[in-house]
């Protein structure tokens, strides 16, 4: 699947939501808004009964980890390699919602950022705060010169609404 930097590049779309700043210079970047971290588990899991879920929890548990090369992972290892040195990667996933499917079934614990994984909130999982908490940025980028549609324009204002952005930060 074609990342949304790829999609601005070859013009299939005019705008993409990313994580800040953009991997690619080549674009103007119009920060939106921060998130947090979370682990996400399997509902009963007995790391749920916990307000916060630290690196040495994940000890001994079976992890889903997004792909390799993503700034995200690599700020993750890094972090377990230094304090759980037994962690396991069960699985490798390249997105959110597929890293949150597999924890449904039971087949892990994943640490992912807290506004994506929002939208894959269910009674099968649960989510814990992830401790250190690695805040990210995320807006959008367009092709530098690029003048958007109003329908564009009118789609980045709703994302920069503060109210919108309270309903975000509310539910996380």
């Amino acid at each position: 699947m074609m990342p949304s930097s790829g999609w601005c590049n070859t013009r299939i779309a005019d705008l993409g939501f990313v994580r800040l700043p953009a991997e690619q210079h080549s674009f103007e970047a119009r920060p939106l808004m921060s998130s947090g971290t979370t682990c996400v588990m399997p509902a009963g899991h007995p790391l749920a009964s916990k307000p916060s879920v630290g690196v040495n929890d994940l000890a001994r548990n079976d992890l889903i980890l997004l792909g390799r090369q993503r700034v995200n992972r690599n700020e993750l290892e890094h972090e377990l390699r230094r304090m759980a040195p037994t962690y396991r990667c069960s699985l490798e996933v390249h997105s959110v919602e597929t890293a949150c499917a597999c924890v449904a079934q039971g087949l892990g614990l994943a640490i992912v950022p807290t506004l994506i994984a929002e939208f894959f909130r269910s009674d099968a999982v649960a989510m814990r705060r992830f401790v250190p908490d690695k805040a990210a940025d995320y807006g959008i980028i367009t092709l530098s010169g690029l003048r958007l549609s109003w329908t564009a324009e009118a789609f980045i204002g709703a994302l920069s609404d503060s109210r919108y952005q309270k309903l975000v930060v509310e539910s996380s």
